[in-house]
């Protein structure tokens, strides 16, 4: 059967997944799940609340490689990452910032028209529901594409069988 929206040559089954000729398992036999840690940041919706948790984590010698921040009225969710995520939430925390750790993707694409649409039809068409995403561009002609999903296993799955290139932390910061 073909989902609604999807490239035609995507077809799904119960178990199974075939996109433009290629089968991918829903489980992933065991293959190593490669993911970031992303630093989540709960902070107030106030002036000068962002400028104090960067000169926190500039002063515990912790470079920030991207910021996003999704915000309401009263407080924002910062998603950063970091090339020390675990200093950066001890520095956080100890100035008194509520923060956490985050299992994240950070996957590599080409830096074309289209490529996120691609990437996220693929998405759609394994079955994997994206939670967040955020991306940016590298002067190498990459975009890196950070994703949250519901299934981080059947991502990984996806991504060996289309040869997504998954990033490592130390990946990361080659780009």
């Amino acid at each position: 059967m073909t989902q609604e929206g999807v490239n035609s040559n995507v077809s799904l089954s119960y178990n199974s997944c075939r996109f433009n000729g290629f089968f991918v398992p829903l489980q992933s036999d065991g293959l190593e799940t490669i993911m970031i840690d992303q630093v989540t940041l709960f902070l107030e919706n106030s002036k000068g609340r962002l400028a104090d948790a960067c000169r926190v984590l500039a002063d515990a010698g912790v470079s920030m490689h991207t910021l996003v921040i999704a915000e309401t009225t009263d407080y924002g969710v910062v998603r950063i990452i970091t090339n020390k995520p675990n200093d950066a939430i001890n520095a956080l925390q100890e100035a008194g910032f509520r923060a956490r750790l985050t299992k994240v993707h950070a996957l590599s694409i080409v830096d074309e028209a289209g490529g996120l649409a691609s990437l996220l039809e693929t998405f759609n068409a394994a079955g994997i529901n994206l939670e967040y995403a955020y991306c940016f561009s590298t002067n190498k002609g990459y975009a890196i594409d950070i994703v949250r999903v519901d299934d981080p296993e059947r991502l990984n799955a996806v991504a060996a069988e289309f040869g997504l290139k998954l990033l490592s932390p130390q990946d990361l910061y080659e780009y």
